[in-house]
């Protein structure tokens, strides 16, 4: 089935999406969802290691040094409250609980590069 559908949703890249993955996707779309949050809480447990807790935080000087994982990112907007509305806010709160240092620097890993 190399044949296009106009009505599926693009791919990333701007492509139409494959009939052939176009069914399969709507067919079998709890299977999908179900296997989207078996990675998502796998991705969630691999943050919560107990690594990640005998870890202490150290300050990181330089911004460009602060790059977080994805994972990172994902165990990280968990935590964020409702009424942060916007980066500043997010910012703010973050501050507020962890002394003024970044999440990074409270992840305790050191400097490391986007």
């Amino acid at each position: 089935d190399k044949d296009v559908v106009d009505e599926a949703p693009r791919r990333q890249d701007g492509r139409k999406e494959y009939a052939y993955e176009a069914r399969l996707f709507s067919t079998h779309a709890a299977i999908f969802e179900k296997l989207n949050r078996s990675v998502r809480e796998v991705v969630l447990s691999a943050g919560n290691s107990e690594l990640e807790k005998t870890r202490t935080p150290c300050r990181v000087p330089r911004i460009v040094d602060r790059g977080i994982s994805l994972g990172e990112l994902r165990r990280f907007a968990t935590g964020v409250p409702d009424h942060c509305k916007s980066i500043y806010d997010v910012r703010t709160h973050i501050e507020s609980i962890t002394d003024g240092m970044s999440y990074v620097e409270q992840l305790g890993v050191g400097p490391r590069v986007p």
